[in-house]
């Protein structure tokens, strides 16, 4: 009797620990999901659970190559931009005379990595929607990726993520093209507001 008793506590306390080891994972990582296509049940989009955010979204996996965009496309496209957010600074960046340190960046990263995360979605989003939308924009594929390493992440600290996200047509850069222009985009230190945004036409090597 008093085996059985002791078998039953050691499974109860193994469940709670497994509870306990669960609920600081989820804490303390972003859960990674796929989204499916209903008709064909294939993955057509990754993406990752925030929770200490509400939202949940599905970014595409991979972009779509359209034909090669003809001049009235691009002008379009020019002309289908919307205006500037008028409460959005153009500058200038807290970093104008820094000199980007990848070890310092990689460094705020690692410890914010929830912030960086939801920094690197914001940002993305909003160069997106600053040029038009996905139709006639996609900016670099390196705003699809991690924070960490992130060649379009140029600082990171107390002042915030600096962004500065190539872009062009969609296909661009799977065709081997230059990015038509560069975005700079600044985020909050806790990735949840957008600080400053502006862009240039000339694209910085």
């Amino acid at each position: 009797m008093h085996q059985v008793a002791m078998k039953r506590l050691a499974s109860s306390l193994g469940w709670t620990t497994l509870l306990v080891l669960t609920a600081q994972s989820a804490q303390s990582d972003p859960v990674e999901y796929q989204c499916f296509d209903r008709s064909t049940r294939r993955p057509v989009a990754a993406s990752l659970v925030d929770l200490s955010t509400p939202e949940v979204s599905c970014e595409p996996t991979t972009l779509k190559t359209p034909s090669v965009p003809t001049p009235e496309l691009e002008s379009s496209a020019k002309l289908d931009r919307p205006p500037a957010d008028p409460e959005v600074s153009t500058g200038p960046s807290p970093y104008v005379d820094i000199t980007p340190d990848p070890e310092s960046v990689n460094l705020f990263v690692r410890n914010n990595p929830l912030s960086a995360r939801r920094a690197l979605n914001l940002a993305r989003g909003a160069a997106t929607r600053r040029n038009g939308g996905l139709r006639v924009y996609r900016p670099g594929i390196c705003m699809y990726g991690s924070a960490t390493n992130n060649p379009c992440l140029l600082h990171a600290g107390p002042e915030g993520f600096e962004f500065k996200i190539p872009g062009g047509t969609p296909g661009w850069e799977q065709a081997g093209n230059p990015p038509a222009l560069t975005t700079r985009i600044l985020v909050a230190a806790d990735g949840r507001a957008l600080l400053q945004s502006d862009q240039s036409e000339t694209v910085i090597p």
